[in-house]
């Protein structure tokens, strides 16, 4: 499909390879199929991009192989408005919003220098293994607080310098099998701690 002076373009579901798109500013896939591909930044003048994944089926891990790539040199605005997707990359010179919903396997934010803040409220993907995160050299981001994800594997949060505020509350379920990794360095943030003391307990015995 070649729409040659198209703005605004919207299908159900594509890929880059597929829909060319020289003029648009503003693409939204509304259905994207469960074991696409899309990669955002051949498309040089886009500036708003909103897609929503379909719904996969078990075993989630799989069926669900989708992959998004987001990103340009003209991206300014990105939402994921939900359904499922196995990876969701993103990448962007000039990107300022970012929005997650639905359900992400694995999620990377990196090298995104005007983004201050990410309005995460994806979950993992379920049935498919704990979720992944990885945020990294984000210059200008203030603040992380994902609302939905609970089952998280590997996160990774580092050399994002203006970064301030980390809240990651939401992450109650430890994954039940595997090993995994958190490395939180390079940012802004700070803390206190409490220094241990000796506990001396008690024993009491009963007749």
């Amino acid at each position: 499909v070649t729409y040659t002076a198209a703005t605004q373009a919207h299908f159900k579901t594509g890929s880059h390879t597929n829909i060319n798109l020289p003029a648009v500013t503003t693409l939204e896939l509304f259905e994207q199929g469960v074991v696409s591909y899309m990669d955002t930044r051949v498309y040089t003048t886009l500036k708003n991009f909103y897609v929503t994944g379909g719904q996969g089926k078990a075993p989630f891990s799989t069926t669900v192989t989708s992959v998004v790539i987001i990103g340009g040199p003209a991206l300014t605005t990105a939402e994921v408005k939900g359904g499922d997707f196995d990876t969701v990359a993103v990448q962007s010179p000039l990107l300022t919003s970012l929005t997650t919903a639905g359900e992400i396997r694995y999620i990377t934010i990196d090298t995104c220098p005007e983004l201050e803040e990410i309005a995460m409220n994806h979950d993992h993907l379920s049935g498919s293994g704990a979720a992944e995160i990885e945020i990294v050299d984000n210059a200008k981001l203030k603040s992380l607080a994902p609302t939905a994800l609970k089952y998280v594997g590997d996160i990774t949060v580092e050399d994002n310098p203006s970064l301030t505020s980390l809240d990651l509350s939401s992450i109650t379920k430890i994954p039940l099998a595997g090993s995994y990794e958190v490395g939180i360095s390079g940012n802004k943030l700070t803390g206190t701690y409490v220094e241990a003391t000796a506990c001396i307990c008690k024993s009491t015995s009963r007749p």
